[in-house]
């Protein structure tokens, strides 16, 4: 009898300390504040932008809806915590950071553009230094593309949600 009560113990400890192991260089405290470009990149609420590059993650970081809590492993992935799914990624912009400024000025300048087979790229030459009006102009664009990015946003959730309900009612039995 005692032994078994050891063997337990012993079994115990070793759970506890495997568990501590996978969940070792876990960053917690984070939540998604979108995901954009299909999933393949994922804001958190500190401001940090982080790249999916592995095409196959897209589908996975592209249903986590905003305010789900996320784990940083290692600085090379992100973790749901919600559904423990986990995807590689990269840091394009730490929190607090500026954004990064994409190319050296004047030269042409890579835009990621979503179409419905992907993530295409493209080359764009930056327009010329503006006049005040024209900044002015400029200020109202940015705000505009806020708004759409914004309206994005909602628009992937709910598309999100709309599959979700087509594969319930379709895996529903009819009577």
């Amino acid at each position: 009898m005692r032994m078994r009560a050891m063997m337990v113990a012993v079994l115990g400890v070793a759970l506890i300390l495997a568990s501590g192991l996978a969940w070792a260089g876990l960053e917690q405290g984070h939540s998604v504040k979108t995901v954009k470009f299909a999933g393949a990149e994922v804001h958190l609420e500190d401001g940090s932008i982080w790249k999916v590059p592995n095409r196959s993650d897209w589908e996975i970081s592209y249903t986590w809806l905003p305010g789900q809590p996320i784990a940083i492993r290692d600085g090379k992935s992100l973790v749901n915590l919600n559904s423990g799914e986990e995807v590689d990624v990269k840091k394009v912009k730490g929190p607090g950071q500026p954004e990064p400024a994409p190319a050296a000025a004047g030269g042409p300048v890579k835009v990621p553009t979503v179409t419905s087979k992907g993530v295409v790229t493209k080359l764009e030459t930056p327009a010329p230094a503006k006049a005040p009006a024209a900044a002015a102009a400029a200020t109202q664009v940015s705000n505009l593309e806020k708004r759409m990015d914004s309206l994005e946003d909602k628009l992937q959730v709910l598309d999100w949600r709309l599959r979700r309900i087509e594969e319930a009612l379709q895996a529903k039995p009819k009577p």
